[in-house]
C-alpha cells in the first residue's frame, strides 16, 4: 500500500450474506469525494442542520457518559458499604448474610 492510500476492510451483511470487503482508495481521491458530498449538502441545505444535529447528538453521548460514570460511582459505592455491613456483622458474630 503507498503512503497516499487508505484501505478499508468492511464487513457487509447483505440478505443474511455476511461479506468482508477491502477496499483501498487514493488520499486524492477521497478528499474529492468529501468535497463533493459536502457541495451537495450545501446545495440542497443539508449541511447546517446536520451539524447542529451532530452537536447535538455528541451533547448527549456526553451526557450519558456522564451519568454513566455517576451511577457507577454510586454503585460501587454502595458495594464497598454493603461489604463493610457484612464484616461488621460478622466482627459482631451475627449472620452477613442479609448484607
Amino acid at each position: 500500500m503507498a503512503s497516499n492510500e487508505v484501505r478499508f476492510t468492511v464487513r457487509l451483511n447483505v440478505d443474511g450474506q455476511s461479506k468482508v470487503v477491502d477496499a483501498t482508495a487514493s488520499v486524492d481521491d477521497l478528499k474529492e469525494a468529501i468535497g463533493d458530498v459536502r457541495k451537495a449538502a450545501d446545495n440542497v441545505g443539508l449541511s447546517k442542520g446536520w451539524e447542529t444535529m451532530m452537536l447535538g447528538v455528541n451533547a448527549a453521548m456526553d451526557m450519558l457518559g456522564k451519568l454513566k460514570g455517576t451511577v457507577d460511582d454510586l454503585a460501587n459505592s454502595y458495594e464497598s458499604w454493603e461489604t463493610s455491613m457484612a464484616a461488621v456483622n460478622t466482627m459482631a458474630g451475627k449472620d452477613a448474610d442479609p448484607w
